[in-house]
């Protein structure tokens, strides 16, 4: 059960505290009991939610790992305050690693708020870089999912060492690292939804490559 086996664990600080009522009940929603909020020395209306007061000036990756400290489920999924599970997201993901035996993490496709495919890598990463870095870079995308909205096994998270002390692409060398150490289960339907704004890296991402 969703209940029992899973903890959603959640960054926010900043301009992102507006959307953590929203994704928190989007969660819930999805059968989550235990989720853990992380924020930068923010109080924020905990409610029935465990929160955790990171350093001021904590790293999104520093951020996760506080987290993952707390976590005693089987399951663990990162989210982000500014995206949302497709309806019925979790129990798939689960699912899927159940069935998959070796698998450390399952994940699905990621579309934007009006159900177009997320933009992602933006184009700014492979303006100028030259075509072999722009082939390399989709190939490896394709092969590695991205870790925010997907669901891992706790215990694989932390044999990985976690997330890098870092808010770039955190997501992107915990997935490099979990890939050494099982099978990634890559779903075709959107369990996940993100929704732009100005201070999202898909925005700041097509931004740059305009």
């Amino acid at each position: 059960m969703v209940a029992e086996e899973i903890t959603v664990i959640i960054p926010a600080w900043g301009e992102y505290l507006r959307w953590l009522p929203r994704v928190v009940e989007a969660y819930r929603k999805e059968g989550v009991e235990k989720i853990v909020v992380v924020t930068c020395g923010e109080d924020v209306a905990a409610g029935d939610i465990c929160l955790l007061r990171g350093p001021q000036g904590s790293s999104v990756g520093a951020a996760r790992n506080l987290g993952l400290e707390e976590v005693k489920t089987p399951f663990v999924c990162f989210a982000d305050a500014d995206d949302m599970p497709v309806p019925g997201a979790l129990p798939i993901l689960l699912d899927a690693l159940h069935a998959s035996p070796g698998a450390v993490m399952a994940s699905g496709q990621i579309v934007l708020s009006d159900g177009t495919p997320y933009p992602w890598p933006p184009a700014s990463v492979f303006t100028s870089q030259g075509r072999l870095r722009q082939v390399l870079g989709q190939w490896l995308w394709d092969r590695y999912p991205v870790i925010t909205g997907s669901l891992l096994y706790t215990d694989a998270a932390r044999a990985a060492g976690g997330f890098p002390d870092t808010s770039l692409a955190e997501d992107a060398a915990l997935a490099g690292v979990l890939a050494w150490l099982g099978r990634m289960v890559m779903l075709k339907q959107p369990t996940r939804v993100y929704y732009p704004h100005p201070h999202g890296l898909c925005q700041r991402g097509r931004t740059r490559a305009e």
